[in-house]
């Protein structure tokens, strides 16, 4: 079992590195131009990967912790607490995965469908949203009541909310084309955001650890950045496609 943790841990950074970089050409070109939708989907593609990767070695160290990291409680002086902290960290590495295994998904579901929203009220695709507000209850509860940090009182508050957005607009009567590309652009962001912050968490967790408290300043940064362009980018949608309801998919 260690093995194939390892195994998945060492796909999981070959494509989150690829996943990186890939994130900012969509970002950077025209928007619905050949480079967007042709990078767009290799971003995707890389992170499916990602996601998959990192929801598979999440849940084999939430279900079986002593087999996957052996070393790290049989050498401990508090195993308990160690366990206490696995668990929440890993826990919140489910989460970031099934956040961007959603987020992809859904947004391109979302360009796909544009008007035609019936894909999106699917049982298997509602369920994966359901399974997103599930975890954000999980982190919120980890952060109140068992000594969780501060990206589980952020992740789990803010995935909590997305969700509801996001049925909002599913079941929404109609929706504006304004609508379409900032629930499209929401959802690829916040990809983004759950890629950065799980590389800014843990794969440089050692390198800010010295910062001690502080260290939690960094780990939202992808957060505000990410929030920041999606409210700049709604604003120019709203002016870009004032009253213009979304079409038909083709």
């Amino acid at each position: 079992m260690v093995m194939l943790h390892q195994s998945l841990f060492w796909l999981h950074i070959v494509f989150g590195t690829m996943a990186l970089i890939l994130f900012w050409v969509p970002v950077l070109t025209r928007k619905g131009g050949l480079n967007h939708v042709r990078f767009g989907r290799y971003y995707s593609w890389v992170m499916y990967t990602v996601s998959y990767s990192a929801i598979i070695m999440a849940l084999m160290v939430l279900v079986n912790p002593e087999a996957v990291k052996p070393g790290m409680l049989t050498n401990a002086t508090n195993p308990e607490q160690v366990l206490l902290f696995v668990r929440n960290f890993w826990a919140l590495l489910l989460f970031l995965g099934v956040l961007v295994l959603t987020g992809i998904w859904y947004g391109n579901l979302v360009m796909q469908c544009k008007a035609d929203r019936e894909p999106l009220r699917t049982w298997y695709h509602l369920a994966l949203h359901l399974s997103l507000f599930i975890g954000s209850l999980w982190l919120l509860y980890i952060y109140f009541f068992n000594q969780g940090i501060i990206l589980h009182l952020i992740f789990g508050g803010l995935g909590a909310v997305s969700v509801v957005q996001t049925f909002r607009y599913i079941f929404a009567e109609e929706v504006t084309l304004a609508a379409v590309w900032k629930e499209h652009m929401g959802a690829m962001v916040g990809t983004g955001i759950g890629a950065y912050t799980a590389f800014l968490t843990f794969g440089t967790r050692r390198i800010f650890s010295e910062m001690g408290d502080w260290q939690w300043l960094f780990w939202i940064i992808p957060g505000i950045v990410g929030a920041t362009a999606i409210t700049l980018l709604s604003k120019q949608y709203e002016t870009k496609f004032k009253g213009k309801m979304a079409p038909k998919s083709r």
